[in-house]
């Protein structure tokens, strides 16, 4: 038996945008719970470095494993376990990260505040991601949200956002 209502799940993953602003304590819960994933705000066009670029077969096949992975995981628990096999970090809003987050949503960045941004390794190519090439080290980033919730924004696959 369910003692939730339709408003309570709302409350508990709200729609959102890159403005909203985590609290100190809406931040740690964020970090604590298991994530769940919304593409509410994926870029789709909007960037150079939206998500319908193409996708070889090994970025769509590893996408779908690490997101399988990832998903039932909390963001800490994310760190703490594979830091360093996904290349799992907190990205600054600053450079072409704060150019493109402020392509998709002017004002988004101020000097107090700023959206939580991580990006992760989807696989790394040993000589170096190279566009010219066509050596991928395929990147992605997301926002992080009340309630675990993430949402992916961008996808770089020659790793250039934050080389």
């Amino acid at each position: 038996m369910s003692f939730l209502s339709a408003e309570d799940f709302w409350d508990i993953h709200p729609l959102t945008g890159l403005d909203e602003k985590l609290t100190f304590e809406d931040s740690r819960l964020a970090h604590d719970v298991p994530i769940v994933i919304s593409y509410e705000m994926i870029d789709l066009d909007e960037t150079d470095y939206h998500f319908r670029q193409a996708f070889t077969h090994k970025d769509t096949q590893r996408y779908f494993e690490v997101f399988k992975n990832i998903s039932c995981q909390s963001i800490n628990d994310i760190i703490e376990e594979s830091e360093h096999s996904l290349h799992f970090h907190r990205s600054a809003a600053k450079g072409n990260l704060k150019r493109l987050l402020e392509k998709l949503s002017p004002g988004c960045v101020t000097p107090d505040s700023e959206p939580m941004i991580y990006h992760f390794a989807l696989y790394t190519d040993n000589e170096g991601a190279d566009r010219s090439c066509d050596r991928r080290s395929p990147r992605i980033y997301f926002m992080l949200g009340k309630n675990g919730m993430i949402f992916p924004l961008f996808f770089d696959p020659y790793h250039e956002i934050n080389p």
